[in-house]
């Protein structure tokens, strides 16, 4: 269980640190004598960073597992590397450093991403096949957490200091790095890496990866941008913070379920009934009349979505052994963060104001999922993508 713990709370503080910086980034921006014009194209540069970052930190991560290395040094430098960085931005920015800022902000973008994908190799080239479901289900709940917290957090930070939440937020973070090396420490050496035995980039996989932009962009649709505006249509704004933290309450609700069912059937199936329910719950609040119907929805997409992070995570770690745990799950992780890029840019666009856009946009998340389900049931048991 500590084990299943120290993953949730890396994953856990990985997310809050995120959630800490769009909180604060534009009164920095401010104070660094920015333009707010700045906002927008500094979380979109923030997840390009973070998708080539995560390729990069998955091929090293490979490598250095290949070689039979211990990942511990190279989490220890990103971690540390990121925390000073991640301190930099309020002081940079008090200082009215605006040059030297954005150069921290590009430099904890990179190390923050370079944390993920080792962690991912660490679990694919470490855990017991059996059990690697549910070690992702304890990584996954730290993200669950940390997205139920994040309205609550959004409105207590909003007008505070930023140092004391940004030294909370890095502290966290090393905290819960040095648990991992220590249980890396007790974990047996991975297993070596023979050419031959490298996944190779089939068709499924290819299908995979497709669905997998599918699913982020139907999640960025779902909870980005339809969730609130469906609320507010039947809930005080005051109220928002709470009903938005519903669909992260039932992500962590399913985790475990879910794990034991990738367990037991296979992470495709799983991957595939999830993207279906998913699209069914986006579907009922799109209809919803009424408070009671939209959380029905709102709690059935979480739940579905908890189910797809697990089984999808665990297919992109096994997708990738021998040898590619790192770089299968970085792409994972990669096109996640490009769905991010794709919302906040369609976001400064200003297109989910436009009305004909208004009239199909509650409808997205659910085709959008509801396709992702499609091209999963594509990608054949024991071709790749299975356990």
């Amino acid at each position: 269980m500590s084990t299943g713990l120290t993953l949730a709370a890396l994953q856990f503080s990985l997310a809050l640190s995120w959630t800490v910086y769009v909180v604060f980034l534009p009164a920095l921006l401010t104070q660094a004598g920015l333009a707010p014009s700045w906002l927008p194209w500094l979380l979109m540069a923030d997840q390009a960073v973070f998708v080539l970052a995560d390729l990069a930190a998955g091929v090293a991560a490979d490598r250095s597992a290949a070689a039979l290395r211990r990942l511990g040094p190279a989490l220890l430098a990103a971690t540390a590397v990121s925390t000073v960085a991640f301190l930099a931005l309020p002081v940079l920015a008090g200082a009215g450093a605006a040059p030297w800022m954005l150069a921290a902000t590009v430099v904890w973008a990179i190390s923050s991403a370079a944390l993920r994908a080792p962690v991912a190799a660490l679990l694919g080239r470490r855990a017991a096949r059996p059990t690697l479901p549910r070690w992702v289900a304890w990584w996954t709940l730290g993200l669950a957490l940390a997205g139920a917290l994040g309205p609550w957090l959004t409105v207590q930070l909003r007008g505070s200091d930023a140092r004391l939440p940004f030294v909370l937020a890095s502290l966290a973070l090393l905290a819960a790095t040095a648990a991992l090396l220590r249980v890396e420490r007790q974990w047996p050496p991975p297993v070596p890496t023979y050419p031959a035995e490298a996944a190779r980039w089939s068709r499924p996989l290819a299908w995979f990866l497709l669905a997998a932009v599918a699913l982020g962009l139907g999640f960025q649709g779902h909870a980005q941008l339809n969730a609130a505006p469906q609320y507010l249509r039947f809930a005080a704004a005051a109220e928002l913070p709470a009903w938005l933290s519903l669909f992260w309450v039932a992500v962590g609700l399913a985790l475990w379920p879910a794990g034991e069912a990738t367990r037991r059937v296979g992470a495709v199936p799983v991957l595939a009934a999830g993207a279906a329910l998913a699209a069914l719950g986006s579907a009922l609040a799109a209809l919803a009349t009424g408070l009671p119907l939209l959380a029905i929805g709102q709690a059935l997409s979480g739940a579905a979505w908890g189910a797809v992070l697990v089984s999808a995570w665990t297919a992109a770690v096994q997708v990738g052994r021998s040898g590619r745990e790192g770089l299968s799950s970085a792409a994972l992780s990669a096109l996640l963060a490009l769905a991010a890029l794709l919302r906040i840019a369609a976001v400064a666009a200003q297109w989910p104001q436009q009305p004909t856009v208004q009239a199909w946009l509650p409808w997205l998340p659910a085709g959008l999922w509801a396709l992702a389900a499609l091209l999963i049931a594509r990608t054949h048991p024991g071709r790749g993508v299975s356990p």
